[in-house]
């Protein structure tokens, strides 16, 4: 099962999770990061060599 393989990959790095509903959360708050991470590197790749700092795109 995934959940028992995840259960042993996080307790063999010390993470230990009181119910499924923690490491529910935990995983949810991972995604959202991530998720937030690869949008600001989208925006500054975007915006790295078409903007004057004010935030619209030179043309």
């Amino acid at each position: 099962m995934v959940s028992s393989a995840v259960n042993r990959e996080l307790s063999r790095l010390s993470l230990t999770f009181s119910s499924p509903s923690d490491l529910a959360t935990f995983l949810v708050l991972l995604w959202l990061m991530r998720r937030d991470d690869l949008r600001k590197q989208k925006e500054s790749r975007f915006y790295l060599d078409y903007s004057d700092g004010s935030g619209k795109v030179r043309t």
